[in-house]
């Protein structure tokens, strides 16, 4: 059975993500955690990592050769006036 047959248990903590996955050794009983900090500086950082994790445990990403695959992209939020948007709203 490989790693992937299993789950991933994810719990919001006070500084990010914990996430809890069996340990590669094929072990049911092991499990390896894994943290994914809050970023002050990126807000966004723990989640983007977290998604990225779950996808490559899964492996439902897809690849360069299929006729569609996953991705996870940043964009200005709807009301956002800023400098990557000229200060303007977006349409």
């Amino acid at each position: 059975m490989k790693l992937s047959d299993y789950g991933v248990e994810i719990t919001r903590v006070k500084n990010g993500f914990a996430c809890k996955y069996p340990s590669s050794n094929d072990v049911r009983e092991f499990f390896e955690t894994e943290v994914f900090s809050d970023d002050d500086a990126d807000e966004l950082a723990s989640g983007e990592a977290l998604l990225w994790m779950i996808i490559d445990f899964f492996s439902i990403g897809g690849s360069r050769y299929d006729a569609a695959r996953l991705r996870i992209a940043r964009e200005p939020g709807d009301k956002y006036e800023g400098p990557e948007t000229g200060g303007k709203e977006t349409e």
